[in-house]
């Protein structure tokens, strides 16, 4: 063999063929040489020094680097931290030099480190970092040991000065910029979902929570016991109003009644406001909502947000309608069609719009099928024929037992209804595609079904009117399973299904996003819970007046401005039968305080619009004007 400046050309029986470049790639022609003469020179000289036993750890610094042992143990190194611009730059253990030539770094050669004082044009730039716990690694005398170094680092061998206390390693820019980058890209995706999900909201008007299966009814019902088993149930949860508009308002902005504006049937939710789906559109996602009932009709400010909004409600298979009137205060009006629509046809609706809608997208879907008059298909009917409902305590004036048993079985019947077709309507959304689909299925208020002398609902705020099922279903980071017991508020929601979608929040909402419980965290902290009932009309000739209602741990608190005020301890008295209030003066004082303060400290931002006499008519044949 002979040497050549940079080159190694065989010789005797290897003479004539093609020579043998020993160099890095990515090295200038005089670097290379320096390197590799450096290292023959010196190759004896440093095998003396170092004696018999294992090689020192290799520290490179500049061209020619030095081999020196670094100071404390050699199987430790301290973690890195950011790195100061000097040049190539610094990597991880197991990294690979590239060659700086590699077309894939054309696009970041826009980078322009701060070059060293000492640096040489053909040098290249280098990154030094900094290791924590040492000095910054001192650079060698060129020619020692830095030819060996390089070549291994081409060969894509970890450089083993990086498992000591200080040392410095190069890299062209462009590579390390690439690892950069990668390890950003890797921590974000950590960090969000893979790909947002879709949304399906439904509130099924008139919706018990003891009507349900997983909470306690007496009735299965497979379709939302499945959601409940499989997703999270809130087994306290509130509704702000025992009507459809107030919730519904609350449901969709965050926002008490009080803020928002909506404090009975026929008022329009103002324009100002802003809603769930408004902010879903404005983050890209497709929304439409589909209503069966005349009370979120378009014209009251429900489509805020939607591209699409579907309120076909007609006269054919409504059940209230003109010349069809049924027991109970409800009565037919003569100028309208129809005032609902069965849940078939909503849910044949919505599919068809899911199966052609662009993904993500944002449906929101409303019930009304529990809601009276209460006449559920035969099927459904016959489900619950032989189920034991208890009907102690349960009485209306003028309703035999035996009628009001008939009409506690065919509300039950409407759930098994309605549950039949959410079946339908959560297997159209979660088989469109892998996209992953938040389901959230919630109420508006409940329904008086003989307690405290009451049919229907829109009258008091006990328990079986105001009390609400609550399931989150759906997204893979979800407590499947999970029961959270702290009492929450239908105007948590929006906060909620925003936060699962990984979308920024509403403006000025009143309720607080409860994700956190969802994904397995701590139960939520307690907080009060408001209510607040107002009859559409004031002309009414019973139970007038204004009605709020807190509750704060087990103690629940009503105020009627027309009637006494009432106390119950809602852990030994569920029922709501016995008013403490003459026993507990303290404990009512504290929460009258208490929603005397909420009443100050939520200011009304929104004025409904007042009632049309149009409107008026068809609230009275929905039995909420007399």
């Amino acid at each position: 063999m002979r040497r050549r400046g940079g080159r190694v050309e065989p010789s005797g029986p290897e003479a004539g063929r093609r020579p043998v470049r020993r160099a890095v790639r990515g090295l200038p022609d005089h670097a290379r040489e320096q390197g590799a003469a450096g290292g023959a020179r010196d190759r004896a000289h440093r095998r003396a020094r170092r004696g018999p036993g294992r090689a020192r750890p290799l520290h490179a610094g500049p061209v020619g680097a030095v081999r020196e042992p670094l100071p404390g143990p050699h199987h430790q190194h301290p973690p890195l931290v950011p790195a100061r611009l000097h040049g190539r730059q610094a990597v991880p253990p197991g990294a690979r030099a590239r060659r700086q030539a590699d077309r894939r770094d054309r696009a970041l050669r826009d980078v322009r480190p701060r070059r060293r004082a000492d640096h040489r044009p053909g040098r290249g730039a280098l990154l030094a970092p900094r290791l924590g716990g040492g000095p910054r690694a001192q650079g060698a005398r060129p020619g020692e040991g830095g030819a060996r170094a390089r070549r291994a680092l081409a060969r894509g061998r970890p450089h083993p000065g990086l498992r000591q206390q200080d040392g410095r390693l190069r890299l062209n820019v462009a590579s390390a910029r690439r690892i950069w980058l990668f390890g950003l890209a890797a921590a974000l995706a950590a960090c969000a979902p893979s790909e947002p999900p879709n949304v399906l909201l439904v509130s099924v008007d008139t919706l018990r929570a003891d009507a349900l299966g997983a909470y306690g009814g007496p009735v299965p019902t497979p379709t939302f016991d499945r959601l409940a088993r499989e997703g999270v149930v809130f087994e306290q949860a509130y509704a702000p109003a025992p009507s459809t508009a107030p919730s519904h308002a609350t449901l969709l902005t965050g926002q008490e009644p009080q803020r928002h504006g909506v404090l009975r049937n026929g008022e329009a939710l103002a324009e100002a406001a802003t809603s769930l789906a408004e902010v879903f559109r404005a983050q890209g996602w497709r929304t439409a909502g589909f209503v069966s009932s005349f009370v979120l009709d378009p014209r009251f400010g429900w489509s805020q947000g939607f591209e699409h909004f579907d309120a076909n409600i007609s006269e054919r298979g409504s059940t209230m309608r003109k010349g069809r009137a049924y027991p109970g205060a409800f009565w037919a009006a003569e100028r309208f069609d129809g005032f609902d629509r069965r849940a078939t046809a909503t849910t044949d609706a919505a599919v068809r719009w899911i199966a052609g809608a662009p993904e993500p997208f944002f449906a929101f879907v409303h019930y009304f099928d529990p809601h009276a008059p209460y006449v559920p298909p035969a099927v459904f009917g016959e489900r619950v024929a032989g189920a034991a409902l208890p009907m102690q305590g349960r009485h209306v004036p003028g309703v035999s037992p035996e009628q009001l048993e008939k009409l506690v079985r065919q509300y039950h019947g409407e759930v098994l209804y309605t549950d039949d077709a959410l079946a339908a309507l959560v297997d159209a959304a979660t088989r469109k595609s892998k996209r992953p689909t938040l389901v959230v299925v919630t109420s508006d208020h409940g329904e008086g079904l003989g307690q405290h002398d009451c049919l229907e609902h829109a009258v008091h705020l006990y328990e079986e009117q105001v009390r609400i099922p609550l399931i989150v279903h759906g997204l893979g980071d979800l407590a499947a399973g999970r029961r959270v017991a702290t009492p929450v508020a239908l105007a948590d929601v929006a906060p909620t299904v925003l936060e699962l979608a990984g979308l920024p929040g509403l403006p000025a909402p009143d309720g607080r996003s409860l994700a956190s419980a969802a994904r397995g965290g701590a139960e939520p902290e307690p907080r009060p819970v408001f209510g607040v009932r107002r009859l559409v009309s004031e002309q009414v000739k019973w139970d007038r007046g204004v009605k709020l209602s807190v509750r704060r741990g087990t103690w629940k608190y009503i105020w009627a401005s027309e009637r006494p005020h009432e106390l119950y301890d809602l852990a030994a008295d569920p029922a709501e039968s016995r008013n403490a209030l003459g026993e507990q003066p303290d404990v009512a004082g504290e929460l009258r305080a208490l929603l005397a303060g909420h009443i100050a400290a939520v200011p009304k931002l929104h004025d409904a619009a007042p009632l049309s006499e149009e409107t008026r008519e068809a609230l009275q044949a929905l039995g909420y004007v007399e």
